[in-house]
């Protein structure tokens, strides 16, 4: 789930972004509560992304390595090379087209 300020991933997806040790990304436990069923569920991760950018300055953003970014809070991105080993791992993500020389 990605939202403004904020992207949550299941445990096990965390951890596989945390064995890629990727630069400016921290992560700590989050628990989503689903108010339907009024049940807790604890095996979710907060993942912090402090590598940030506006829209304007998409052409002078370092896209190099492997990296996630949030473009004005609230839209995440790989960069090419993490997203190679993305569509390479177990957990069959998806990309769209997003913005040039972006995943």
């Amino acid at each position: 789930m990605v939202g403004f300020k904020y992207v949550v991933v299941e445990a096990e997806i965390a951890a596989y972004l945390w064995g890629l040790e990727l630069e400016r990304v921290s992560y700590k436990p989050a628990t989503i509560w689903d108010r339907n069923s009024g049940t807790e569920h604890a095996n979710y991760e907060q993942i912090i992304v402090n590598h940030h950018f506006e829209s304007g300055q998409i052409n002078d953003t370092d896209i190099d390595g492997k990296q996630l970014l949030l473009m004005e809070n609230r839209y995440l991105f790989a960069s090419p090379e993490l997203k190679v080993d993305l569509e390479k791992s177990v957990f069959n993500f998806k990309f769209s087209a997003g913005l040039e020389n972006f995943a």
